[in-house]
């Protein structure tokens, strides 16, 4: 469950990108809502079914942390073990298909990577002002932009598109040292991979 500064940029993003992803008390059985066509319309013991796999591996942040920071192959093993035991209790408790469960992994590994670039840009000294600049960033960019950054990590770089957001980083805010702007780049990226999840959830109709 999100608490503190992770319900103040949930709040953020519910204002930019029209979600509203707050925790609650799970429950093993969530009912359906009357009608689901955004994520606004999730109960929130819906959210929380579909936040399980994260609030399972937010249990043990320091291992996970330590794969994201680190990323050497011992820790890298550790964090896919806790995902894994996390994406399997939450598929016991809700009875998901194979489908769902990954797409609540992705939700979760994307939470938690936006969650950590957040900690960290705060402890930076970024304010709520330069984090409401930074999400809208999502919302201007060009197609192929938006969908080169979400494969981030996942294929080769598109650097010429990384310069543009990086420019788009700065000019909402973001510092300009070089570690700081990296770090805010992968809190978009990981923020808008997390907002991708949540409406996949809602379109397949997951809750």
């Amino acid at each position: 469950m999100r608490t503190g500064m992770d319900m103040a940029l949930r709040n953020i993003a519910a204002g930019v990108l029209g979600l509203a992803l707050l925790g609650a008390p799970a429950m093993a059985q969530t009912p359906k809502a009357a009608v689901v066509k955004t994520p606004d319309d999730l109960s929130d013991a819906q959210m929380d079914a579909l936040y399980c796999v994260y609030d399972e591996m937010a249990k043990t942040p320091d291992a996970v942390a330590r794969s994201i920071i680190v990323g050497d192959e011992e820790s890298v093993a550790s964090a896919r073990v806790i995902h894994t035991v996390a994406r399997d209790t939450c598929v016991t408790k809700y009875k998901w298909s194979a489908e769902q469960a990954g797409v609540a992994g992705k939700v979760a590994t994307s939470a938690i990577l936006a969650d950590m670039t957040e900690n960290e840009l705060r402890a930076k000294g970024v304010g709520d002002k330069t984090f409401e600049a930074v999400m809208k960033i999502a919302d201007k960019l060009p197609a192929a932009d938006f969908d080169a950054l979400l494969a981030m990590g996942q294929k080769k770089a598109d650097e010429a598109m990384l310069e543009r957001v990086r420019k788009q980083l700065t000019d909402a805010g973001i510092p300009k040292d070089k570690d700081t702007v990296e770090v805010a780049l992968a809190f978009l990226q990981g923020s808008m991979s997390e907002y991708e999840a949540v409406l996949t959830w809602v379109d397949k109709k997951y809750y």
